[in-house]
Formats: C-alpha cells, sequence, structure tokens
C-alpha cells in the first residue's frame, strides 16, 4: 500500500478522477495556487496546508467548479492535532474493489 503526507488543512485528491475529468497535476497546482504537490502517489496527491478555514472553502468551490466531488473526489484534512503527531493516508483497495 502507497501512503503519501498530508497536513493540516491539507486537500487529498483521487487521481483517478482527475484522470477521468481530463485533469493534469499542471493544471491542478495552477488552480490552487501550489508550485507542485505537497505528496503524490498512482492513486493519490496531496496539497497543503491551505492556511486556515476560509482558504481550504476557496479550493473546495475550486475543486468542485472542475466537476470534482467534495468527500467522493477529495477532501480536506483538517482537526486539532499535535505537532509530534504526523499523519498519511492511503487509498482503501477493499473500498474500491466493492465498488467497482
Amino acid at each position: 500500500m502507497s501512503y503519501i503526507d498530508v497536513v493540516e488543512f491539507g486537500l487529498v485528491i483521487r487521481r483517478q478522477e482527475l484522470l477521468s475529468k481530463l485533469i493534469d497535476i499542471d493544471r491542478l497546482s495552477a488552480v490552487l495556487e501550489f508550485d507542485m504537490p505537497l505528496d503524490i502517489s498512482a492513486d493519490l496527491v496531496s496539497f497543503g496546508p491551505c492556511f486556515g478555514g476560509e482558504a481550504a472553502n476557496e479550493f473546495i468551490r475550486r475543486l468542485e467548479a472542475l466537476g470534482l466531488q467534495y468527500v467522493d473526489d477529495f477532501f480536506v484534512f483538517s482537526g486539532d492535532f499535535p505537532l509530534w503527531c504526523k499523519f498519511k493516508v492511503a487509498i482503501n483497495k477493499g473500498w474500491l474493489a466493492k465498488k467497482l
């Protein structure tokens, strides 16, 4: 299983959905105003951090304008986390197999 890094107020996006909507990483980076992703795997890409809830909400609007659906295709990783903790995200292959 391939894990990617994620940070508070970071965005995690399913790459399969990007491919199905013909959105490449360069276009996504431009829309989100990041030079490059925080991390990337064959299944997921993450960006971040967005600086607060307002910025995250703006990026949600931008991703939805590209045709992506919040939670199904992407989400914002946020919460109250201690600085000594690091998180990684991976796609749930079992869920994916059930969906297909």
